[in-house]
């Protein structure tokens, strides 16, 4: 660890603000003590916090790896806690507890059920099934408010399961706790972290990264890269380690010291580690990824939720039993988690420096008494100390995470400091009420939620350009102020920016601008009324000066707080020249256009911050606990997907997939932005289809050795397959690439495509244009394997690989009773698919219905498809997206009309059955 960056930095830290505080008290505006107070008692608090983090961190260990040799592994007890997570969630955690590298007979899952669904008792069944060795035990602890029960919330259902775990395994010693999204991360979990409770029979527990998937570029910081890859590392220098719900395992013998899990505040890990640090017990820090959340918050909404009752739950603690007073605990111990109460209280002086500028931009009211000069010595070399010392908190992080999570802290100010007055007022005998994070995304525009933010950005944009209009840029202006309300435009802008992360503005707009039509706004008056809007803006900001807007001052306020080192050195110069001039604030032309330019460009930086939004950030690839679903209609993607467009309105469900086929040798082979673009513009993730033939559907077997494995690996297509690949890049969005499908015919033998029945060169092709695609650094593109009958004995030999499969596909079509056709009869969708599903599980890749759809002859329809989705909440959890095959008729089958809304009846159930929460 460089434990000396961050001390040579803390030391001049610790000068600068020894250097400052003097000259801060000695400079205060005590004819404006409503401001100057505040805004003194802000910095003090920023002082003490920095302060108390120096210390912290003076210090960073990483504990020496221990690894629990391979025939030696104990028994371990993992409690999968669960309220209401989606199941195929509650699944995929399960399974990656089972299959990480240790021994099935020495692990005990216990999938802890607070909601007491059948769909979970059924999922522990078939994790059970599916690993025999194991023991996977499903709990239903006791319902809140009975007194059995041990507590409330998240620590009652745990308590519970450890009472359970005591029953029918009484001799384990260590315990996972474990949230129900929350898989594992690295395959050595266990070994390391048991390794680290063996070595040391004095270690309580020990606590690993969580991780997590967000969206790109983790727009809410939720992976915390600073405190998981920094902060910690601190705290287990000084035994100050707590735990944090996910990827931490306990010795049972300690929670039994604390009484089992605390129930005293709403969550139970920060109390817990408090409680077991303060009996002599230790905690370690394992910088290694443990667990991986399978959604994270990323609607304002949920992220307030959840970071608000964090928040809440550490100002209990802090009001309530405070670290200073807390028997048991070292001094370090104690500066540790008053750190964390500090944290949330810095928010209150956050608010107060973000209003500053605006008071002082406005009315020329500032907090200090002082000159340029000495405030540039003084405060930015403060101020430079504070950034540098971040800087190394951070390190080995790209500064853009640190700036970030600095976003973050700013916009949230807000929820943070009503959640430390709630815990005052709730006191330390009531509690508030828990919820559980919810675990999907509500998009939407919440600017009501973002109020606050929104109008303190407003104000200090406000402020900037009132100070530009009535001030010399250059001679006048309050350049330091104005550099303090950019630095808190600029993270106020990344709140009020994801107010509507994953909006989809461009439909919005579509819509308004149909209701203006309709009201007779025609493209020519609303051109007449941009031009008029622009015309009136620039006159403003052309013509705006000390003339006629109201000017405060004449000349410099005596108690200006000034501007950054280099203008204040310039501003020296001319205060020492004996020629200089006053300028007056006078509407003269240079300073008209010494306005206009600047007032023009701020406002251009300013949208460009705060109000462009991400290009489609709502897509992803992985729903996120649920079943996406999608289609394919005739005519797409060629219609722009108004066919989709109308599917979704007759089945009152929006499609989460959108899936088109495009061939090498016909007209519509090249890669369309514009296609992709608009499926994305509409919430849909492509899936193209990709075939390599010249469509020939009259002699579909025909052999086209244009198109075949051997000239794709002969180079033959590479210009082709790098302009795939580039499109693709450029585009942006998330795409899936079905290359070849239904490939995996018996080998040697084609039914219905060319490229049929070659596993060798189906498998040589694949990795061939997967190679290109990755060269180009196309990190966009996911590769759906999509073969046919994975049950069949020859499927694996199509199979390209682990490192070259993203998804797994298949096609799933009940054909009904043709009488013609002996081989062809009704089948159900469980005898059509487990056998399929069973294979599938091997590769551990996600599963997409590429293709799935019934006839009605020779059955039920509307049953078949209740039966279907139905059975793809209970029985196939692996499953992520089904796309309809929605077509009247095919070529190879005329007769059959694969739509589901081929019949009242069909529609209907099809209906009921997709109107759950499970389909996205």
């Amino acid at each position: 660890m460089n434990n000396w960056k961050i001390r040579a930095a803390g030391v001049f830290l610790l000068a600068a603000t020894v250097w400052y505080i003097p000259w801060l008290l000695s400079s205060l505006n005590w004819k404006e003590p409503w401001l100057s107070v505040p805004f003194t008692v802000a910095n003090l608090m920023v002082m003490v916090v920095t302060l108390v983090s120096l210390i912290n961190n003076w210090q960073r260990i990483v504990a020496e790896e221990q690894l629990v040799p391979t025939g030696e592994e104990p028994t371990v007890a993992v409690i999968i806690s669960t309220c209401g997570e989606p199941a195929r969630m509650v699944y995929l955690t399960g399974k990656s507890v089972l299959t990480q590298n240790w021994p099935e007979k020495n692990l005990v899952v216990v999938i802890s059920d607070d909601v007491h669904r059948n769909e979970i008792r059924q999922i522990a069944k078939f994790l059970q099934r599916e690993h025999p060795l194991a023991k996977v035990i499903y709990n239903k602890p006791p319902r809140c408010g009975d007194s059995s029960r041990n507590g409330d919330a998240k620590a009652g259902n745990l308590n519970s399961a450890l009472e359970l775990v005591d029953k029918i395994a009484p001799q384990i010693e260590f315990v996972e706790t474990r949230d129900a999204d929350d898989k594992v991360g690295s395959p050595d979990f266990l070994r390391q972290v048991i390794g680290q409770l063996q070595a040391d029979p004095n270690i309580a527990f020990v606590q690993t990264i969580k991780e997590c998937e967000a969206g790109d570029g983790d727009p809410f910081a939720n992976k915390a890269p600073l405190f998981y890859r920094g902060v910690m590392l601190s705290k287990n220098a000084a035994n100050a380690v707590f735990p944090c719900g996910s990827g931490v395992v306990w010795r049972r013998e300690a929670l039994s010291d604390i009484g089992g899990f605390p129930t005293w505040n709403l969550l139970e890990d920060l109390h817990s580690g408090v409680e077991v640090l303060r009996r002599g017990w230790r905690g370690i820090y394992l910088p290694i990824v443990g667990a991986v959340a399978q959604i994270v918050p990323e609607d304002i909404p949920n992220v307030y939720k959840q970071r608000g009752t964090w928040a809440l739950d550490t100002m209990r603690l802090f009001w309530w039993k405070n670290p200073l007073f807390t028997k048991g605990l070292s001094i370090r111990q104690r500066l540790h988690f008053l750190e964390l109460g500090l944290f949330y209280l810095l928010s209150f002086a956050t608010l107060v420096l973000a209003t500053v500028p605006v008071i002082s931009l406005f009315f020329n009211i500032y907090p200090l008494v002082t000159n340029h000069v000495a405030y540039a010595l003084h405060f930015w070399l403060y101020a430079m100390a504070i950034e540098l010392f971040l800087v190394t908190l951070a390190d080995g992080l790209p500064y853009e995470s640190l700036w970030r999570s600095r976003q973050m802290w700013l916009g949230l100010a807000p929820v943070y400091a009503k959640a430390c007055i709630l815990a005052l007022w709730y006191g330390p005998n009531r509690k508030p009420a828990y919820q559980v994070t919810r675990k999907n995304h509500q998009i939407g525009w919440y600017w009501r939620e973002t109020f606050i933010q929104s109008a303190l950005l407003v104000a200090l944009v406000v402020a900037v350009l009132y100070q530009m209009a009535t001030r010399s840029l250059l001679m006048e202006a309050d350049l330091g102020s104005i550099f303090w309300a950019g630095f808190f435009i600029s993270g106020l802008a990344g709140i009020v920016r994801r107010s509507w992360f994953g909006f989809d503005w461009q439909k919005e707009v579509q819509v308004a601008m149909r209701r203006l039509w309709d009201w007779g706004l025609t493209p020519k008056y609303a051109l007449a009324t941009i031009v008029l809007a622009i015309a009136v803006a620039f006159g403003i900001g052309f013509l705006g000066s000390g003339q006629w807007w109201p000017t405060l001052a004449t000349s410099h306020p005596p108690a200006k707080e000034p501007l950054p080192t280099v203008v204040a050195a310039v501003r020296l110069v001319q205060e020492t020249t004996p020629t200089r001039t006053t300028v007056a604030p006078t509407a003269t032309m240079t300073h008209r256009l010494e306005l206009a330019i600047p007032t023009m460009t701020a406002t251009a930086v300013v949208v460009a911050a705060a109000a462009t939004p991400e290009q489609f950030p709502s897509l992803k690839l992985n729903p996120a606990g649920k079943v996406g679903l999608g289609a394919y209609l005739n005519n797409t993607p060629y219609d722009d997907f108004e066919a989709t467009n109308r599917f979704e309105r007759l089945v009152n469900h929006k499609m989460y997939y959108a899936l088109w086929f495009q061939s090498w040798g016909d007209s519509d082979k090249e890669f369309s932005v514009q296609w992709v673009r608009e499926a994305a513009a509409q919430g849909f993730v492509p899936v193209i289809t990709w075939e390599p033939w010249k469509r020939n559907f009259a002699s579909p077997t025909t052999e086209q050795p244009n198109y075949s494995f051997a000239s794709i690996t002969a180079g033959n297509h590479d210009e082709y397959i790098r302009s795939w690949a580039r499109g693709a890049k450029t585009v942006g969005v998330p795409i899936i690439l079905r290359f070849a499908h239904e490939q995996s015919t018996q080998p040697g033998t084609k039914s219905w495509y060319p490229w049929q029945g070659d596993p060798e060169g189906f498998k040589a092709a694949y990795r061939y244009i997967l190679n290109i695609f990755r060269k180009e650094g196309t990190t966009n593109v996911k590769f759906l394997w999509s073969a046919m009958w994975l049950d069949s004995d020859w499927v694996s030999a199509y199979y390209p690989g682990d490192d070259a499969v993203n998804l797994v596909g298949t096609t799933v079509l009940n054909h009904g009773t043709v009488p013609t056709l002996w081989w062809v009869k009704w089948h159900s969708f469980d005898e059509l698919f487990a056998g399929q599903y069973q294979t599938a599980l091997q590769w551990g890749k996600p599963i997409i219905l590429a293709e799935l759809a019934t006839a009605e002859q020779g059955g039920n329809k509307a049953v078949w498809l209740q039966s279907c989705f139905s059975d793809l909440q209970t029985k196939y959890p692996l499953v992520e997206g089904v796309l309809l095959f929605e077509v009247t008729s095919d070529r190879e089958w005329p007769d059959i009309n694969w739509s589901v809304v081929s019949s009242e009846e069909s529609l209907t159930a099809f209906q009921q059955v997709i109107d759950s929460p499970y389909f996205k």
